[in-house]
């Protein structure tokens, strides 16, 4: 049968079996899911649009405005008996989200047009991931999304309640931020997106949501094998100034602890830091010191072997001297390459620790540890700092 086919449809076939090679970390079943480059780049991956979708009331009518390939679509409709319009400009991603939605049960209705121009929404709830390609190129910037921020207000103003999924690195204006409530997710340690709520019980305007999942064993593709934690802020929480005075840190702190790559990038450090009764280090974004570690998932801690200002030869004098064959190498705020820096240590034995170095006002020091054992998890769990 392969023989039939002529030069441009092999050609697209051997296209579509990279896109679904790619789309092993989108979704679990990924030869049911057909691609174009642009979408897949674009698309959320299936066990993150689940967990999002379970924030959405049951029964209700529901838009998704630019819908793409419709993995966002497929989990909204099927999460709690919705009726869904799955919208978009591009009529192949609406093809596309028929097709899948077809396959997958999923009731869903398509529409062709640009996600600005509909109104009447008001008793709907409605999802937006607006196209953050701008001439061809990927763009984190809320003006260079198409629709932008501000053309989206009226959608916002006038639904039942929704979401827009953004960029972690997206910039929010203090008009969205005011009025909605920010929910922050990584899967498998990469921070995916953060979004926008708004008519949310789950997600109250002024809250910030820390979502974080990971699979349950190694390979793992089905969606009940993902383990899921969550952790909300307050708007009035507050925490500790970094510590940024050089003389401190002549340690009486026994321990430093690493943040959640979510916790940094939802800018959490500090909040965490003043509910644990902990100090940060540097800045913001800074190491966590204390006198004893604080029993979570969103830190992990290491016990402070030794503090020192960073000097090459000093570390590995320090490292040969105990046998450290086994280095984990961390950096916040220092321009240094993990793996060139590995080869320079020379390192020689078959101890284990941990060099951890961050700048403090504007000087670099290094901290050698060693790293506790990981913290108990527990499945689903909303942790409230209150």
């Amino acid at each position: 049968m392969g023989a039939a086919l002529s030069p441009w449809q092999r050609a697209m076939l051997e296209e579509q079996r990279r896109l679904q090679e790619r789309a092993r970390k989108k979704v679990a079943y990924p030869h049911q899911w057909l691609w174009t480059a642009p979408l897949l780049e674009q698309s959320s991956d299936q066990w993150t649009a689940e967990m999002v979708a379970q924030a959405v009331p049951a029964g209700v009518a529901c838009v998704d405005l630019c819908c793409g390939v419709g993995v966002d679509a497929v989990a909204w409709a099927r999460g709690r008996s919705r009726d869904l319009v799955a919208i978009d400009q591009d009529p192949i991603a609406l093809m596309l989200t028929k097709f899948h939605a077809e396959l997958q049960g999923a009731p869903i209705a398509v529409e062709l047009g640009a996600a600005e121009r509909f109104e009447g929404l008001a008793s709907h709830w409605v999802h937006v991931d607006p196209d953050r390609r701008h001439n061809g190129l990927r763009h984190s910037r809320a003006e260079q999304m198409s629709p932008t921020l501000d053309q989206l207000v009226s959608i916002r103003e006038n639904s039942a309640g929704g979401s827009i999924k953004l960029a972690p690195a997206t910039v929010v204006p203090d008009g969205w931020r005011d009025a909605t409530g920010s929910h922050w997710i990584s899967f498998n340690r990469s921070v995916r997106q953060q979004r926008l709520w708004w008519g949310s019980e789950q997600y109250p305007v002024g809250t910030k949501t820390l979502s974080r999942g990971r699979w349950m064993e190694r390979g793992a593709i089905d969606s009940l094998q993902v383990h899921w934690i969550h952790l909300q802020i307050p708007s009035d929480w507050r925490g500790p100034e970094p510590m940024r005075d050089v003389s401190q840190l002549d340690l009486p702190a026994r321990y430093v602890g690493d943040c959640d790559p979510v916790v940094r990038a939802s800018d959490s450090t500090v909040e965490l830091a003043g509910h644990f009764g902990v100090s940060v280090l540097g800045d913001r974004n800074g190491y966590l010191l204390a006198d004893r570690p604080v029993r979570t998932a969103w830190v992990d801690w290491f016990e402070i072997q030794e503090v020192m200002p960073w000097d090459r030869k000093r570390v590995r004098r320090w490292l040969r001297e105990r046998g450290i064959g086994r280095l984990e190498i961390k950096t916040r705020g220092v321009k240094e390459s993990v793996d060139a820096l590995r080869g320079q240590l020379a390192l020689s034995g078959d101890r284990e620790a941990t060099l951890l170095l961050t700048q403090v006002n504007r000087r670099v020091f290094a901290l050698l540890a060693q790293r506790l054992g990981s913290q108990p998890e527990s499945p689903g769990v909303r942790e409230p700092l209150s």
